[in-house]
């Protein structure tokens, strides 16, 4: 009786922590139903770089964990502005690529540290890209 107990237990135990997982390989990231999309974003230039090791300022879990990371730097124009996006490129030979591409799209903030410093540099968001994907970006360059 005791074994059968202990083994349930662990077989609960076990499949809790199996379900729980956030990421998966290959998981793309999608929006959310009921999440408004207020901004609108024109892309007009995508640069392709590999990083060798993530900024530490973005934090640890906004790039890719592989040394070998590679990241999409986007030119916009956002209310006006004309700034530089950088978030990761996803590329998953045969099966997926980040949809990113030069046209218009909407977008959300979802971090703003420059209410402190005043400067738009750190901004997160979120562009709503083709089939509800979602690209999380951070502003990384300001110009004229």
């Amino acid at each position: 009786m005791r074994k059968s107990v202990v083994i349930l237990l662990t077989l609960f135990c076990i499949s809790s922590f199996v379900s729980g997982q956030k990421t998966r390989f290959g998981q793309v990231p999608r929006a959310k139903q009921g999440v408004d999309y207020p901004l609108k974003v024109h892309i007009s230039g995508i640069h392709i770089r590999t990083y060798y090791e993530s900024p530490s300022w973005l934090g640890p879990n906004f790039l890719p964990t592989e040394h070998n990371a590679a990241v999409a730097f986007a030119d916009v124009v956002l209310d006006g502005k004309k700034i530089e996006l950088m978030g990761a490129w996803t590329w998953i030979p045969d099966n997926y690529q980040t949809p990113l591409s030069p046209g218009d799209f909407q977008a959300r903030l979802l971090k703003d540290p420059s209410m402190k410093s005043g400067s738009l540099i750190g901004q997160e968001y979120e562009l709503l890209l083709p089939d509800h994907i979602v690209w999380r970006c951070v502003v990384t360059g300001v110009s004229e």
